[in-house]
C-alpha cells in the first residue's frame, strides 16, 4: 500500500474518532489499529492487518502488541527520534523501502 495513503488513512481514521492530538500521541491503540485494518483493505484483505511476519490466527491481536510495544519504544527514543509517533510508527509498520 502507498506510504501516503496508509499515513492519510491512519490519521483521518484516528482524528475522526478521537479529539484532536498532535500526530497520534493520545489516539487510543484500538483508534490505530482500527484505522490500520481499514487502510490494509478491511474485510476484503487478502492479509489483514498487514501481518506479514508470523502466520495467525488472531492477526488483530497482533497489529495490537505492534502498536502498544511501538508506543513504548518510541516514548524511550523520543527524545532523538525525528518523527511523530504515528510517522514512526508507519516507518516500522510499512517501511518506506517496501512501498511500491
Amino acid at each position: 500500500m502507498n506510504k501516503t495513503l496508509f499515513l492519510s488513512t491512519i490519521l483521518a481514521v484516528s482524528l475522526n474518532f478521537s479529539p484532536v492530538y498532535p500526530a497520534g500521541e493520545n489516539v487510543s491503540d484500538i483508534v490505530i489499529v482500527d484505522a490500520i485494518y481499514i487502510a490494509e483493505g478491511g474485510n476484503k484483505a487478502k492479509v489483514p492487518y498487514g501481518i506479514l511476519s508470523i502466520k495467525t490466527n488472531n492477526p488483530r491481536q497482533i497489529c495490537l502488541n505492534t502498536v502498544r510495544n511501538h508506543r513504548k519504544r518510541h516514548a524511550k527514543h523520543l527524545p532523538e527520534c525525528e518523527f511523530d509517533f504515528i510517522t514512526c510508527l508507519a516507518n516500522r509498520y510499512c517501511p518506506p523501502s517496501t512501498d511500491p
